[in-house]
């Protein structure tokens, strides 16, 4: 009696079966699907995938007609000829709010030119977590973006894709960059030749797990406002036991640099 009962709170618990991801079988997604209602769902395509991979397309077309209720999407795909079988499902989820872009997919999904198909219904997410080689250019993903984590990037990070991710996103208040240590920088002479950053709504700065040299560079793309926190911590704890002087002298330097007029 009481087993019979859990199973029919469960059963009618539609929260329950949000979470739904191309590993499960096709008869748990079909019955997830049914029992859920007009909750959002939760998504997510994970692992190495194939362009054969049926199980990922009989996913897609299974959840695609209730595209338009997926809240929260994760994508961490490799790049096999994956990029036309995800496409379908990042050209359909239009209220996305939270978005996690990760592992190598094409570059359909990361790199815009006019009329693209990766600006063509592109989410449009306030809560962004970038876990790829390259930080995505494309200005439609940051629209609404209002917390942004790049992590782990290990291409080459330019200071004109930080400057596009600032002009395209307005309501950018807290940016996170994590685990820059195998990130390739731009020279800093030739970043010097872009304007700083100026962000006078962000809230927050946080680099972590980074070394100083990745630090420094970061610190000299913006040009500060006296209402931004800043949080540093390198890869052996924070800025006080590595190169501690160096950052600290900088940090120091941008304080100084806020007079009177700054605020």
């Amino acid at each position: 009696m009481v087993q019979k009962k859990w199973r029919n709170i469960i059963v009618s618990f539609a929260p329950f079966w949000s979470l739904l991801s191309a590993q499960m079988p096709q008869n748990v997604l079909e019955l997830g699907l049914k029992r859920l209602q007009e909750t959002k769902l939760i998504t997510s395509v994970h692992g190495t995938v194939y362009r054969s991979d049926g199980r990922v397309r009989r996913f897609l077309r299974t959840i695609l007609p209730a595209s338009t209720r997926i809240r929260t999407l994760s994508i961490n795909v490799f790049e096999r000829g994956s990029g036309d079988l995800i496409k379908s499902l990042w050209t359909n989820c239009p209220n996305v709010e939270s978005l996690h872009l990760a592992g190598k997919p094409e570059s359909v999904l990361t790199h815009s030119t006019k009329d693209s198909a990766a600006e063509v219904g592109c989410p449009t997410p306030r809560w962004l977590h970038i876990n790829t080689s390259d930080v995505p250019q494309i200005p439609t993903l940051y629209a609404r973006v209002e917390e942004l984590l790049i992590e782990s990037p290990t291409s080459l990070l330019e200071a004109r894709v930080l400057q596009m991710i600032f002009k395209s996103a307005p309501n950018l208040r807290i940016i996170r960059l994590d685990q820059m240590d195998e990130t390739q920088l731009e020279d800093p002479d030739v970043a010097a030749d872009e304007p700083r950053v100026v962000a006078p709504d962000l809230k927050l700065l946080e680099i972590l797990n980074s070394d100083w040299e990745k630090i420094l560079w970061v610190l000299n793309r913006f040009q500060w406002s006296p209402s931004t926190s800043l949080k540093i911590q390198t890869w052996n704890g924070f800025i006080d036991h590595l190169c501690g002087d160096e950052v600290r002298a900088h940090v120091h330097a941008i304080l100084r640099s806020m007079t009177d007029s700054s605020f």
